[in-house]
């Protein structure tokens, strides 16, 4: 009988393990869960019972559960990056070939690895739904998982954002009905990271391109939220680098082209961020796709005129651009996100010389294969993920 009780194990209520001296034993757990993780090329089944079983042990094992869901998303990263999609997080501001290339979308076949990250992203936001459920009447828990997901966004997901589908499980949470304590830790973050200038370059900029998708494309933020976030953007940034302040305003830019009807509603900061685009110099910083859905976008409120365009060689990335959606991702966050906005789409009209030999070939059809490369064109994707 005393030899049972030395090995009997504890209640399954209480935490599995609370001692400061077992940290070391938790952390070699974690390091044989990750170890024994099917490896991302091996079939669909064994990784959903090895994601089933962590997610399982992690609802149940809460001083666990940071370091099983940071090793979940970690994994996920890794079958997520193996997605070869040639419209991979790109945004066009083309209502014609946008809804062509989702109609691709719908079609496609989605292979093993797609499915394979489908089949997590299900599993995650199961447990990210009962996880929410069991906390919604404890703020303090809400507080402490919101600060969990956090932590892993900034060890995980923020360092690794040329994936396709890993930035939905973010997407999802902030969504989430009742979790709005995670909208503005994740707002604050967004803001206050982004203008610290002790912030590596190349992270700010990323940081600028999740503030202005979420606060663009979000139909679940409130419109006091988005004026105050926006507000204290523009104070934060209005004098940022030579070398940050291009990204800035096409950050901007992005935002005023979704949420102008939104903005109108608040005249003092819809006269700065127009005030600031339409400079002529910062106009030229914008890459002329956007540009020119940002002056479609004015003129309809008769605010400016025509402008020279040029070149621009600034890159930045866009998330949640609408047209990586699994369906997973669609039936979850179905109207979660804006459409995309329509530019005016200019007509060409064909060489004389083209007119002529295609009269004497007696083939109009033939004008399809310019066609083609004028739609390529007005096509073309804004900037890699």
């Amino acid at each position: 009988f005393f030899f049972f009780l030395m090995i009997r194990r504890p209640p399954r209520s209480t935490h599995c393990i609370s001692s400061a001296a077992s940290d070391v034993y938790k952390r070699q757990i974690l390091d044989k869960l990750f170890e024994k993780f099917p490896y991302k090329r091996l079939p669909l089944e064994q990784q959903y019972y090895y994601f089933k079983l962590m997610l399982t042990i992690a609802g149940r094992c809460t001083s666990m559960e940071e370091g099983i869901v940071s090793l979940c998303v970690e994994k996920l990263l890794l079958i997520d990056a193996d997605v070869k999609t040639y419209w991979r997080s790109k945004v066009v501001f083309d209502a014609e070939a946008v809804g062509e290339r989702l109609g691709k979308a719908v079609r496609k076949v989605y292979g093993d690895t797609e499915n394979k990250v489908s089949t997590v992203l299900e599993l995650l936001f199961d447990y990210f739904d009962k996880r929410l459920e069991a906390s919604m009447n404890c703020e303090s828990e809400l507080e402490e998982f919101a600060d969990m997901m956090l932590k892993i966004f900034e060890e995980e997901i923020l360092p690794s954002y040329k994936t396709n589908y890993i930035q939905y499980v973010l997407l999802y949470l902030l969504a989430a009905p009742g979790f709005g304590i995670f909208q503005e830790k994740f707002i604050s973050l967004l803001l206050i990271q982004s203008a610290d200038q002790k912030v590596f370059h190349e992270k700010r900029v990323v940081l600028l391109s999740y503030f202005a998708s979420i606060i663009g494309l979000s139909t679940f933020l409130s419109p006091q939220f988005i004026a105050e976030a926006l507000r204290i953007y523009i104070a934060d940034h209005s004098n940022d680098s030579k070398a940050l302040y291009p990204y800035f305003a096409q950050s901007l830019a992005y935002i005023l082209c979704y949420k102008i009807d939104l903005l109108k509603e608040y005249a003092a900061i819809f006269k700065s961020v127009t005030n600031l685009l339409l400079d002529v110099e910062v106009l030229q910083m914008i890459e002329p796709n956007l540009r020119e859905c940002l002056l479609d976008t004015v003129r309809s409120e008769g605010l400016c005129g025509e402008v020279e365009k040029k070149e621009t060689t600034v890159a930045m990335y866009w998330f949640f651009g609408g047209v990586n959606y699994l369906p997973v991702i669609h039936q979850r966050l179905k109207d979660k996100l804006l459409h995309l906005p329509i530019v005016q789409k200019k007509q060409v009209e064909p060489k004389d010389n083209v007119k002529a030999g295609l009269k004497k070939k007696g083939k109009i059809q033939s004008l399809q294969g310019e066609a083609h490369d004028r739609q390529k064109l007005n096509r073309s994707l804004l900037f890699s993920h």
